[in-house]
């Protein structure tokens, strides 16, 4: 009877979840969104639901990267988190000394409402991702992307091999892909050149970022909600500055207004919170302790102890005295190389100085954008299992579309339009981030879907401009003249050709 009841209310969340993105897909207008959304709900559902019976049940398939209870090896993660959630009766104590990650809460939610159950999570998971689809298409076209490239940009986000992977095992990607993606389609929307955006979707809009940026901020927020944050008034100002040198009008100051109070109250919750594992560092913290000792001046025989909210220390290969400013992103970096690994990268690269750091930048975006180069695919260990053969097949894409992502990046501040300012600063922020602190890279190859999968946006913008560009420069067939012309037999006879 404890089965049937469980399988009903399997089929039932399925159900749900169906419902549910046929009607936020068919809100797309547009046929081909509706199935690529419900194909990649179904083949996610699928693949979790196969790896889950395949490790439940002990099959000789992948025996090494399986684990007791349907769980896998490259998902470790998802083993604490079932353990937090089970263990729920004592979130009071964890919430207050803040060492409680919030997803076992959803996860909790999940339980009661469907069962209880890994299957139920991953119906949840696969939901979570397949709703990314028609808010990147939305996004798109808001951004004035081609409806061509809309949809291939939702195809690849409904499709793109590693999430895949991740989407199937109990982890916090999915529904952070799903804020993100939540953010930068209202803040998209919002931001467009329709002059008659309805009140209603204003309100609609801006509560649809709000609640984005609220949950990146409780699941994600040590680095993805401050680069969301700089992001936007960047961005923002970017585009004032350029519409005030081309005499354009700037727009209504409505929306504007939204997309500020909309993520910066959102964010709040990341502001305040402190980091909750041992290899991170809360990025609000760094501004908070660099202004807090900027504007500070210790009078004559005072503490001159750093101010502001410390950020705590750990021992670490890598030198932080010669760059303060640097100084938690580098200790946060030292913890990843020191927490080992099969996939360490760059670990023995020091840091003794700002110029040090400020010449790894370009790196450290390389790695978080296009991974690393040809030469270096066979040194990257094997952590994540046969991954790592689908993490070098996802790289190579990924340099054949670097051109279209730069080509992108540089319109957006030379001709920004819409909110592409805000979405190219939001990739090189977090970009920077992640890819200068994470030097593991089977963590980085799971992180940095949070930046590409938007920006697959940017790059196919990009090679739509390369295209026009090419067809624009393309020499024009000259109509054949008429001595060129093949000669009939009357002219034969009038030039004497002809016996």
């Amino acid at each position: 009877m404890g089965e049937v009841v469980f399988a009903v209310r399997l089929l039932s969340e399925v159900g749900v979840a169906v419902a549910l993105l046929r009607w936020l897909a068919g809100r797309a207008n547009n046929g081909w969104i509706v199935w690529l959304t419900l194909s990649s709900f179904i083949i996610r559902l699928l693949i979790g639901l196969g790896l889950f019976l395949v490790s439940f049940l002990h099959l000789p398939i992948l025996v090494s990267l399986q684990l007791p209870g349907g769980y896998w090896t490259f998902a470790t993660d998802a083993v604490e988190y079932a353990s937090q959630a089970h263990n729920l009766q004592d979130v009071g104590s964890h919430l207050q000394n803040g060492s409680f990650d919030r997803f076992p809460i959803i996860i909790a939610g999940i339980y009661w409402a469907f069962g209880f159950g890994l299957p139920q999570v991953l119906v949840a998971n696969a939901l979570f991702a397949a709703m990314c689809v028609p808010l990147a298409f939305v996004a798109a076209r808001s951004l004035g992307v081609t409806s061509i490239s809309a949809v291939i940009a939702a195809c690849i986000v409904a499709f793109w091999p590693s999430s895949l992977a991740w989407s199937s095992q109990l982890l916090k990607d999915p529904l952070t892909w799903l804020a993100i993606f939540a953010v930068v389609a209202g803040v998209s929307c919002l931001m467009c050149t329709d002059p008659k955006l309805a009140p209603r979707k204003l309100l609609s809009w801006g509560t649809v970022v709000f609640g984005g940026a609220l949950l990146v901020s409780l699941i994600r927020g040590q680095y993805t909600s401050p680069a969301i944050v700089g992001a936007v008034l960047v961005g923002i100002a970017v585009s004032v500055i350029s519409a005030r040198l081309q005499h354009r009008d700037i727009g209504r100051l409505a929306p504007v207004s939204i997309v500020l109070a909309a993520v910066v109250l959102g964010s709040i919750p990341s502001y305040y919170e402190e980091p909750l594992n041992h290899v991170g560092v809360n990025a609000f913290d760094v501004m908070r302790a660099k202004l807090s000792s900027f504007f500070s001046q210790p009078s004559s025989g005072a503490s001159t102890a750093n101010p502001g909210p410390s950020v705590e220390t750990a021992p670490s290969p890598v030198s932080s005295l010669g760059c303060s400013l640097a100084g938690p992103f580098l200790r946060a970096r030292g913890r990843f190389v020191t927490s080992g690994g099969g996939s360490q990268l760059d670990s023995t690269t020091r840091f003794e100085t700002c110029g040090d750091v400020l010449g790894y930048l370009p790196r450290a975006l390389q790695l978080a954008l296009v991974g690393p180069k040809p030469s270096e695919w066979r040194s990257v260990g094997n952590s994540i299992g046969p991954l790592r053969y689908l993490a070098n097949i996802e790289d190579a894409f990924l340099w054949l579309s670097l051109p279209g992502l730069l080509v992108a990046l540089v319109a957006s501040f030379i001709r920004p339009r819409g909110a592409m300012p805000i979405l190219a600063l939001y990739v090189l922020f977090l970009g920077l981030a992640l890819g200068f602190v994470v030097s593991n890279l089977g963590t980085l190859f799971r992180l940095r879907l949070q930046i590409l999968l938007p920006a697959f946006i940017l790059s196919l913008d990009g090679w739509t401009m390369i295209f026009a560009w090419v067809g624009a420069w393309r020499p024009r067939r000259r109509p054949q003249s008429q001595s060129s012309l093949p000669l009939n037999q009357s002219d034969k006879q009038t030039i004497g050709l002809t016996s």
